[in-house]
């Protein structure tokens, strides 16, 4: 009888994941409570087969190669858990600020609806889609459309962008905003937000002073009367009520759209498709 093989063992499999956290042989040997030398024998099988490990200045390290392997069998030992428990995995990915302000309030929701389902959840600043091209995760909420045709999407929750300061930075530039000029004044750039595709005015260029590929941290400088920022507004809806930001409503600027995103190939399951859009729909934000 003929039946697929896994190409590293379960053992080698097991000494991959320890060797992330633990990051040397001594340590890994403990955690695994085995002998050094028997790791050693088993790196040395590994890196026969594959390039999960290299050696840096002496030293055993995990490539990105092994990482992702590690991934692989975590999920792995997780959908075999699950399964065994009558339970599936659902891997959900979205960006951190989404994960953390709307998300992370209404998980219990997200709970209810799937009562079969145990979730995993990670972030992706930079997007979603090559994780679910890679089958990093399942499916995603995500704004915007997807570049690759292989991404099933559909757009659900409408959410606007809006430009933001603290009340201090308002005193001391209340003359430039209350006339328009946001671009003669200092402004926090939150990557992939960029004003000028932002606007209606296509030749908006900003006083860009800094810049960050992160949403929490241009708010939170923005906080501290350093610039203007151009955030989506669930971000920062806290920030307004408690009148610690201000919207700037000196301009317009295009509205954003949150959907479900998943992969055409890797996951077919339309009736939870159809559910997390229902429940990205309930959210309010």
């Amino acid at each position: 009888m003929n039946f697929d093989r896994m190409t590293l063992s379960k053992d080698e499999s097991e000494l991959l994941m320890a060797f992330e956290q633990a990051e040397s042989i001594e340590k890994v040997a403990n955690v695994l409570k085995k002998d050094p030398s028997g790791v050693s024998r088993q790196i040395k099988k590994i890196t026969e087969v594959c390039d999960a490990l290299e050696k840096k200045n002496g030293k055993w390290r995990i490539t990105e190669l092994g990482k992702k392997l590690n991934s692989i069998t975590r999920n792995y030992i997780a959908q075999q858990n699950l399964t065994i428990h009558g339970k599936r995995l659902l891997r959900i990915g979205t960006n951190r600020e989404f994960a953390s302000r709307i998300l992370a309030t209404s998980f219990s929701r997200l709970q209810n609806s799937f009562p079969n389902f145990q979730f995993s959840l990670t972030t992706h600043e930079n997007g979603t889609e090559e994780s679910l091209i890679n089958g990093e995760i399942d499916v995603s909420f995500d704004c915007g459309k997807p570049y690759d045709p292989i991404i099933g999407f559909k757009q659900i929750k409408s959410d606007e962008i809006v430009a933001v300061c603290a009340p201090d930075f308002y005193k001391k530039y209340h003359v430039e905003i209350e006339k328009n000029k946001l671009n003669q004044i200092p402004h926090l750039l939150c990557v992939r937000l960029y004003p000028h595709l932002r606007s209606n005015q296509e030749e908006f260029h900003s006083n860009v002073i800094a810049s960050f590929n992160d949403i929490a941290t241009t708010r939170e400088v923005c906080l501290h009367s350093v610039g203007w920022a151009l955030l989506p507004q669930y971000s920062v809806q806290k920030e307004l009520k408690e009148e610690k930001l201000i919207k700037i409503k000196s301009h317009q600027w295009e509205t954003t759209k949150y959907g479900v995103w998943w992969s055409r190939e890797r996951f077919k399951d339309q009736s939870t498709i159809l559910e997390l859009q229902s429940f990205l729909e309930k959210l309010d934000f």
